[in-house]
């Protein structure tokens, strides 16, 4: 880990993340377009696990300058598919099961 430009950062994978201090209060609704703690936030993970869920290209991000932005409605609609590639997951392991 390193103090970059006031923040912790660490390495993970093949990207540098970091983290603010602080943590994501008083948020009670989604905004359209949201920064990379309000999006963990919005899907329940750490702001670390969704770097790396950026690096590894899993979920939906653009870069705004330096910044990782993510569309609420694009959150939404990658939610629903991985929703339903679970689902289908689960029932082709019951299937095999029988």
């Amino acid at each position: 880990m390193v103090l970059a430009g006031g923040h912790l950062s660490r390495r993970v994978g093949g990207c540098v993340t970091a983290r603010a201090g602080g943590g994501v209060d008083g948020i009670t609704e989604a905004r359209e377009v949201m920064n990379i703690r309000e999006a963990s936030h919005y899907l329940g993970v750490s702001p670390e696990t969704l770097y790396r869920y950026i690096c590894e290209d899993r979920v939906p991000a653009f870069k705004l300058g330096n910044r990782w932005k993510f569309k609420k409605a694009v959150l939404d609609r990658w939610m629903e598919q991985e929703m339903r590639r679970a689902s289908r997951g689960r029932q082709l392991e019951q299937a095999r099961r029988r």
